[in-house]
């Protein structure tokens, strides 16, 4: 009779072997082979924020007894370990992003690679649409599409007259709509291409200027908060056939400012020239005396001279400048307040700090103010390199800055900037995932779920954003695309970069 440890051996050894049999034999009694061939019925999904998905299901020869995603699925989204199914309810919008799935069992692996993007949900409800007839065409269409879909047959719905020049239509339930106005003949805007869009429930348009509340009646309501962001092109704006001189642009951005009311500016390739007279201006706000020292020409300080001169109206601003652009321009970021600025600083975010380094020297600013509700807020304007390395390395220093800035008590951060990136480039997905630092949400693309390839500069692609730290108590409302080139009215060129206007709502 074998010993106590003897039979402990021999009942081990047995068991190894069964567990040996059954790791190579699956329930019918074949040999196990390593799954191949897996796929996904739909393998490049589009889902929408807050709606449940219709469940993904896989296909893959051979058992399967372990199933996992890298990275993990979009928030809301999850993948059974045992079947393979993704299900779930996305909870947070994100740009398109790959997803490795792979399937094993103990003979080995196989994988597939799926896509998926997530729209924010926008605003489901009937769309009120009030329009101010400045041309006096005295009857009024409204053309749309809802939800990315088609358009309704020319020349749309007819307006209803408000009086005082205004109408106004009632658009059916959509997540979002993209409109334009027409009198039968002309539309406005003039391009197909320009048209409006919106995911709010009730919009004003003036002007071609867009508002969450009648313009000409009212002011921006106080749980609202608005900003613009534009890249000025460093008085390069010359020689083109549509715009007008330099000046007449600047005092363009300032009339449009005025009009719109916002309580931020946040401007890029801000400049002066580095030859000009060096003056004060007790609007501004600088860093250590003398350092970067005002100049006559600067850009910020026409802007908000004319704001003053002309609406007078009392911008505030905060300037500071990175490198020389166009090697005879001293070249920054600014951002303007309509409230009194509390605190404000600037910092480069890149490793370069050369000023003789155009491309990769990239500063941000910083302006903090308090809103009429007693609410404190942090504003940034940005300047980044392109997409890279060097990109990454900025975005997670600009992150980890404004994080050190929240000391102060603020409710909420946002930035506005030229980033230097598509939406859905790699830049775009750290930006706006917790890679590298906080995560944060694109608002011109939460205020416009079907608006996400809309386009911000001359070569065709959207690098322009306001973005708000996710979780911070700031709801989108609408965003339109402003200053466009050829379209008198929507802007025009102001630069070679299109203006982004952000409204927002916030939370009590």
């Amino acid at each position: 009779m074998p010993t106590a440890a003897a039979a402990v051996t021999i009942r081990s050894s047995i068991l190894l072997a069964l567990s040996a049999v059954a790791l190579n034999t699956a329930c019918d009694g074949s040999t196990w082979h390593a799954p191949a061939g897996v796929s996904y019925q739909t393998p490049s999904a589009l889902y929408t924020q807050g709606l449940p998905i219709e469940a993904n299901l896989p296909t893959v020869s051979h058992p399967v007894n372990a199933w996992s995603s890298s990275p993990a699925l979009p928030e809301g989204l999850t993948l059974d370990a045992a079947t393979g199914v993704i299900s779930g309810t996305p909870t947070v919008a994100q740009a398109g992003a790959e997803y490795a799935i792979t399937a094993s069992n103990p003979k080995g692996s196989t994988s597939t690679t799926i896509s998926i993007t997530v729209r924010p949900s926008g605003h489901p409800s009937p769309k009120v649409v009030h329009f101010l007839d400045s041309a006096g065409w005295g009857a009024v269409n409204v053309a749309s599409s809802g939800n990315g879909g088609a358009w309704t047959a020319w020349p749309g719905v007819a307006m209803a007259s408000e009086g005082g020049g205004w109408f106004s239509a009632t658009i059916p339930t959509f997540r979002a709509i993209e409109f334009s106005f027409n009198d039968g003949a002309t539309s406005l805007p003039a391009r197909a291409a320009d048209n409006l869009r919106t995911s709010w429930e009730e919009v004003w348009i003036k002007d071609g200027l867009l508002f969450t509340y009648r313009p000409d009646t009212a002011a921006e309501p106080a749980t609202e908060l608005s900003i613009l962001t534009l890249n000025l092109h460093t008085y390069q704006e010359v020689g083109f056939s549509d715009g007008g001189t330099q000046a007449e642009k600047l005092d363009r951005v300032a009339d449009a400012i005025a009009a719109l009311g916002v309580d931020f500016v946040a401007l890029q390739e801000c400049a002066q020239s580095a030859g000009a007279a060096v003056i004060t201006d007790p609007r501004a706000s600088l860093l250590a005396a003398g350092s970067q020292p005002l100049k006559s020409d600067n850009m910020a300080t026409l802007i908000s001279r004319r704001l003053a001169d002309v609406h007078g109206l009392a911008y505030r601003y905060a300037w500071t400048w990175a490198h020389y652009g166009f090697t005879n321009y001293e070249e920054g970021v600014a951002v303007l307040s309509r409230h009194p600025v509390d605190s404000y600083d600037s910092t480069y975010v890149s490793t370069s700090t050369s000023y003789g380094d155009p491309l990769f020297a990239r500063k941000a600013i910083q302006l903090g103010a308090t809103l009429p509700g007693g609410q404190a807020v942090n504003v940034y304007s940005a300047h980044l390199s392109f997409t890279g390395p060097a990109q990454d390395h900025q975005l997670d220093q600009l992150r980890s800055w404004m994080a050190g800035k929240e000391a102060n008590g603020a409710i909420a951060s946002i930035v506005g900037g030229d980033f230097n990136m598509i939406q859905g480039s790699g830049g775009y997905l750290r930006m706006t995932s917790a890679t590298g630092g906080a995560a944060f949400v694109d608002g011109y693309w939460a205020a416009n779920p079907w608006g996400f390839g809309d386009v911000t500069i001359q070569a065709g692609q959207r690098i322009d954003y306001v973005f708000v730290k996710r979780g911070d108590p700031l709801l989108p409302l609408t965003g339109q695309l402003y200053f466009k080139p050829g379209e008198a009215w929507l802007g025009g060129r102001v630069s070679d970069h299109v203006g982004t206007v952000l409204r927002f709502r916030l939370a009590p």
